[in-house]
């Protein structure tokens, strides 16, 4: 990642009212996942990782998603 996306993505984390944007923003395209037989891991990402990651970075722990 570089210096400059790094700083903009720490800005935004201390910024709740653009981390809600961002939330919103994947709640209109959620990321798409598909079940498979692991207990520990029990969804793969099949499109979305970088939403996924935008909001795992900021600090989010559930990520809006569509079962496939």
């Amino acid at each position: 990642m570089s210096g400059e996306l790094k700083q903009i993505l720490d800005n935004l984390k201390q910024d709740q009212n653009a981390k809600n944007i961002a939330y919103e923003f994947v709640k209109k395209d959620p990321v798409t996942v598909q079940t498979v037989p692991d207990p520990d891991f029990p969804y793969e990402i099949k499109d979305g990782h970088h939403r996924a990651t935008l909001l795992k970075y900021l600090g989010f722990t559930t990520v809006p998603a569509f079962i496939k």
